[in-house]
This record gives structure tokens, sequence and C-alpha cells, in this order.
């Protein structure tokens, strides 16, 4: 009887059982169903990503092949700014070039002591023709900002620079002598550079110290006159220019100029002996000149007979001409001419009238 009655009940929950699995099998089949969708699409997707990639692949290795085309052709007709001026084969360039180039090369405020030197080699190798004078003073002024802690970087690199050697000009200070006198001492390649910043710089106090650097530094014989010591300078000036030791015009004059009149033609001769095989005729005709002036023969004789190469050079035989006028009473150069060949032997000079004439 309990059985009959339960019967109904374990039909309801055997139905309940066999419908909810029939409704978990129909949403896993549609899970399913979904899922092989995207799969599907992924697979999709992937492959059309892979088409890109490989096409990506594909320009990429184009744009190389290109990019390399590009940069062999940049490096055959475009030479960089630091490679244009780190060479030394150049001349002129422009200037707005040359603007480019110290834009990248000037250091900044706040420098350090490598940069400020890396900059001081780098002017130094800037061997060009600037007409611009706005940029060689903008170098300069560069380089003065540098301070005066770097005068020893600028002059020990100086040679060759006239950048350098005006930025050092305008950096000296009378306490620099001490470094100046040893550069010119003990460094012929900064010797040149030192020597004109230390004549810039001497005054009434250095007069010693002038004639004792004068036998190693015959260039100094240029400010002899200015510090009013040729006396004291003749000895040394006369074995420099008898031993070939200075060609300064300026020191020669200084010592026929002390010397007394036998003397001073004894040593013309002895000197333009010595001038015999110089082959600028520029220079041996400015000696001329200044030794006519002073009354000796030979000099004035080798100005006449050599004229007709003079005159080739109107401008500079203006010059000459100009000088013979002074020294004969002719006023035209033929009468001179013919004169001197009746007369070449006959030849003196007249102290008292300051002229060259014929023995009587």
């Amino acid at each position: 009887m309990l059985c009959r009655t339960l019967m109904p009940g374990v039909a309801a929950v055997f139905l309940g059982v066999v419908s909810s699995a029939c409704v978990s099998t129909d949403v896993y089949q549609k899970e399913r169903a979904e899922m092989n969708e995207r799969i599907t699409a992924l697979s999709a997707e992937v492959a059309k990503n892979a088409t890109l990639l490989a096409e990506t692949r594909e320009q990429f290795r184009d744009f190389q092949e290109c990019a390399a085309r590009e940069k062999k052709k940049q490096e055959l007709e475009f030479v960089s700014l630091r490679e244009l001026f780190d060479s030394t084969e150049y001349g002129t360039i422009p200037p707005h070039i040359v603007g480019r180039y110290l834009d990248l090369i000037t250091p900044p405020a706040d420098a350090t002591p490598e940069q400020k030197r890396k900059f001081i080699e780098k002017i130094k190798g800037m061997s060009i023709n600037l007409n611009s004078v706005r940029l060689r003073n903008r170098i300069t002024n560069s380089l003065v900002a540098l301070g005066h802690e770097y005068f020893e970087d600028l002059l020990v690199n100086a040679a060759g620079s006239h950048f350098l050697q005006d930025a050092a000009k305008l950096l000296a200070k009378p306490s620099d002598k001490q470094l100046l006198k040893r550069l010119m001492l003990n460094s012929d390649r900064q010797r040149y550079p030192a020597l004109d910043i230390y004549v810039s710089l001497i005054d009434e106090n250095d007069k010693a110290d002038v004639l004792k650097l004068l036998p190693d530094v015959p260039e100094l014989s240029r400010c002899i006159t200015r510090l009013g010591i040729e006396k004291e300078a003749v000895p040394i000036l006369k074995k420099q220019l008898l031993q070939n030791r200075n060609s300064n015009i300026e020191a020669l004059e200084v010592v026929l100029n002390q010397l007394a009149p036998e003397e001073r033609q004894d040593f013309m001769a002895k000197f333009w002996s010595l001038c015999g095989n110089i082959r600028s005729n520029t220079w041996k005709c400015n000696l001329a000149i200044m030794l006519a002036r002073k009354g000796f023969v030979p000099a004035f004789c080798f100005l006449v007979e050599k004229s007709q190469d003079f005159r080739k050079n109107p401008d500079h035989w203006k010059f000459i001409w100009g000088r013979l006028q002074n020294l004969t009473s002719f006023t035209d150069m033929d009468s001179l001419e013919k004169w001197y060949r009746e007369n070449k032997n006959q030849i003196v000079f007249n102290s008292e009238k300051g002229l060259f004439e014929a023995r009587k």
C-alpha cells in the first residue's frame, strides 16, 4: 500500500532528472558551438595577422634597403660639419656653414675644463679664410670668454691660428711675462705668438730683460728703439747681423746710426757682401735703399743697374725712383742712367749734401 502511495512521487523525480539532463546537454552543445565559432574566428584572425606580419616584414626589408641606399648616397654627396672642420684641406667656407659649426662646438656657460680645452683644439684646426668680421669676432669672443686661466692653453696652441693669437692677446696681462719669456726661449713653434704678445707688454721696467733675451731672441731688436737701449744693444746686434742670425733692417739701422762714419762704411761693406746670394729682390732692394741713404755707393749702384727689372712692377718702381731722386740731382731716369754709365767708377757720396756725385 505504501509502495503504491510512493510511486507517483518517484516517477516525478525521475522525470525531472531526465528533463534536467536534456537541458544540460543542449546548453553544452550551444556553448561548444559558440566556442567553435570563436576558435574559427581566432584562427582566421591569426591567419590574417600572419599575413599582415609577413607584409610588414617585407615592407621593413624594403625600408632597410631604401635607408641603406639613402645613407650611401648621403655619404657620397654630403660631408658632416665635424668632418669638414676636422680636415686641414679646405680654404674658404661660407659664413653660414661656419656659424652652424660654431653652434655645434661652442661650449655652454657651465662647460667643464675638458670641454673648454676641446673647444680650443677645434678652433686651432680651423685653417679657413674667413671674411666675416662678425664671425671672426664671435670666435675670438668665445675664446676670451673661457677666461684668463686658459691663457697658456691658448698660447701653446696659437701657432698657425690667428683666432687663438687674437684671443691670447686680449687675455694677456703683465703678470704673464715670465711665461712668455719661457716660451720664447724653449719652443720654436710657440716662439712667435709669445714674442708678439711680450713685445706688446714690455715697458721701461723690462730693459734689462730685453737685453738679456736679445742674444737668443733676435726678433726683440724691433723694440730696441722704443726702449731707448740702442747703445747697449749694438754689440749684440752687430754680431747677429754678421752671423746672418738677424735679417731685421730696423736692427741694421740701429747699428749704423750708432757707428762712426768710417766704421759705418766698413760694417755696411761686410753686411752687403753677406747678402750677395739673397734671391729676394724686394728684400735686397729695401736693404739697398737703406744703405744708399747712409752713403753706401755699391747699394746705390745696385739700384741703378737693376732699374730695368724694378720697372716691371710700376708701384714698386715708383717707390724706388722717389728714393733715387732724393739721392741725386736728376729728375728723370734716362738722364740718371746716362750719367751713371759715364761716371760709374767715379761715384762718391757727398755727406754734406746727402747726394751721390761724380768725383771731381
